[in-house]
């Protein structure tokens, strides 16, 4: 974010939706989810611990 908008953007939100393989695809489905609920509930983070996942989280904060 430090260097905007635009570059943060291209490095992480771009290309969410391509394929890839191996891991990486867990890793950037994750991280979608991650920026939906920063803008749905910015405060997720402080009592997220593991006990529920990110599709859990996130139902909740639709609601």
């Amino acid at each position: 974010m430090l260097t905007g908008e635009e570059a943060y953007e291209e490095k992480y939100v771009d290309g969410i939706g391509v394929f890839e393989g191996g891991r990486g695809k867990y890793y950037r489905t994750g991280m979608a989810k991650c920026l939906i609920l920063d803008q749905l509930s910015p405060d997720w983070k402080d009592t997220f611990d593991f006990t529920q996942g990110l599709d859990e989280v996130l139902e909740t904060a639709v609601k």
